[in-house]
């Protein structure tokens, strides 16, 4: 059985369309998770910026501020610390010790930000404080907020030298 030059041309055209469409396919994806990632990293950087925000709009004053913020798809949990309370700080964290680690090995952060792939990122605000008086995360061991369908909902109280983040 031999082919005619026809039906050839025809099985090299078809083949290389499923190729051409194929790479097309792989390059789309690979863009896309690039895209998204790019737009996660955007997101973290944001909450960021707004967090020292908040922590400057409420320094100075005795009020409390209540702030919502939008945080990157794939938060777990963020967490707060006390940076100047490295030794007490660890024990606030049994439950993660991922952050537990962070803090005895000397980083300085004490915003901790925990993803649902088990991954941590961490930064540092100046001046903002786990509120400890009065605490009002659900445990003194659990210093950390999950987001809701509205974002993260923080409570802040300025004193003067710094300002106390509490869930809102």
């Amino acid at each position: 059985m031999t082919l005619r030059g026809g039906q050839a041309q025809q099985i090299f055209t078809y083949i290389l369309t499923i190729a051409i469409v194929g790479f097309l396919l792989v390059m789309g994806v690979r863009y896309v998770m690039t895209f998204a990632s790019a737009g996660d990293e955007q997101a973290l950087l944001r909450f960021e910026k707004q967090l020292a925000t908040a922590v400057g709009d409420t320094l100075y004053s005795d009020d409390t501020y209540m702030a919502s913020f939008a945080v990157p798809s794939g938060v777990a949990e963020v967490c707060f610390g006390n940076y100047d309370l490295s030794a007490a700080a660890v024990i606030g964290f049994n439950n993660h010790k991922i952050i537990k680690n962070s803090i005895g090995g000397g980083e300085h952060a004490n915003v901790y930000v925990l993803f649902t792939d088990g991954t941590m990122r961490s930064f540092f605000v100046d001046k903002l404080k786990a509120s400890t008086l009065g605490y009002a995360f659900d445990d003194i061991t659990d210093p950390c907020v999950t987001p809701g369908s509205g974002g993260l909902k923080l409570k802040f109280t300025g004193d003067g030298d710094s300002a106390f983040v509490e869930k809102g």
